[in-house]
């Protein structure tokens, strides 16, 4: 298998006399937990595959790019700044360059959508018999590049409001949401989509950030749309999506900065919270921006992506307080044009977060809260 696990080495941290150096020191009370390593290039997707091993997709070669599926070190019983190497145990490559990728976690399957491609691949990760990731199955439609969300042994994949596509991973079957009979279903196109259960989806519109969620036994949907109004001149915002894991709160970043959270369970459409993201004008050609609701408290979320770090913020009514901010991918001035490509909470450990950067920087950091 040519799969080189030499790629990713652990950053030593090391204090001495330097400039960078006092990002360490000011961090020892910041963190229960730090670990960074670096890639020999940027990891632009991230999953958990089981609760302890995560998928990467890194290096292009060629038309095809490496995935690698790592066991998560652990945490160093002498001191939260020290630990285990990452341990390589599958890898493969794809047929293309990855556009999307998520992991259904604990079956040792990912699902992805490729550049150029039409429909979904679904890739099985290693065994004990083969340390091989390799494509197994795919989804026909006539979707290129589509957005994809996961839930259980579902996949949800599409490209537009009208043209949204449900996988089922065990029988093979696809169904469109919308039967193709002539409704009358407006398109647009969307920039995010969500499932979290077996019958709910939402998606965020590409032009309007506007969220429809919607049942798809019923077919029955609810929108929120207040968002503030486009300046003049002001190029065209992309927007991410997360839903809480209970489907309660909705909320939405754009790439300005702006995040909107919306409740599910009233009648109104007003959001409840409303926050602006402090934006550093440089990452507006960086990274996508990304909004995660904890898994672990209902109240936090985070977002990364349209400033050089990631923000983590506490619902407390109708205010939103930031309580942690992590600039450890561009600690150094010296960093410049460092921008987050993705980040991720653990599904098991609260206040834990991986993150990946542009530069190949992965790093695993567990804040303390309020301490900014």
């Amino acid at each position: 298998m040519e799969v080189d696990a030499s790629n990713c080495t652990q950053e030593v941290i090391a204090f001495e006399d330097n400039d960078e150096d006092e990002w360490y020191y000011d961090s020892i009370g910041r963190f229960h937990q730090l670990q960074m390593f670096d890639f020999d290039s940027p990891l632009t997707h991230v999953d958990f595959s089981e609760i302890d091993h995560i998928c990467v997709a890194g290096k292009i070669r060629g038309d095809r790019q490496e995935i690698q599926e790592f066991s998560l070190p652990e945490k160093s019983t002498t001191s939260a700044f020290e630990s285990s190497d990452l341990k390589m145990k599958t890898g493969g490559f794809t047929t293309k360059p990855l556009f999307q990728m998520k992991c259904l976690r604990n079956q040792r399957k990912l699902v992805v959508s490729e550049h150029t491609l039409d429909g979904v691949s679904v890739y099985e990760l290693g065994s004990e018999k083969s340390d091989y990731i390799r494509k197994v199955s795919e989804f026909s439609s006539d979707i290129q590049n589509p957005l994809m969300a996961v839930f259980e042994k579902k996949v949800v994949f599409g490209s537009s409001s009208s043209n949204i596509h449900v996988a089922n991973i065990d029988s093979n079957r696809v169904d469109p949401i919308f039967p193709p009979d002539g409704s009358k279903i407006s398109e647009t196109k969307i920039s995010d989509l969500n499932t979290w259960s077996d019958f709910s989806v939402g998606y965020c519109e590409c032009q309007t950030g506007k969220v429809t969620l919607l049942d798809c036994r019923s077919l029955k949907s609810k929108s929120f749309s207040q968002f503030p109004v486009k300046s003049p001149g002001e190029s065209s915002k992309r927007y991410s999506l997360s839903v809480q894991e209970r489907g309660n709160l909705v909320g939405v970043l754009s790439s300005c900065g702006h995040v909107t959270i919306f409740d599910t369970r009233g009648d109104s459409e007003l959001p409840v919270s409303e926050v602006e993201v402090c934006v550093d004008s440089s990452m507006q050609h960086g990274g996508s921006p990304l909004i995660l609701f904890s898994p672990h408290r209902d109240d936090m979320f985070s977002v990364s992506s349209v400033s050089g770090g990631i923000s983590v913020y506490r619902l407390e009514g109708s205010a939103t307080k930031l309580v942690f901010s992590y600039d450890g991918h561009s600690r150094d001035c010296s960093r410049t044009n460092v921008f987050i490509t993705n980040h991720i909470w653990s599904p098991t450990h609260e206040n834990l977060l991986y993150s990946s950067a542009n530069d190949g920087s992965f790093h695993c950091w567990k804040f303390i809260e309020n301490k900014l």
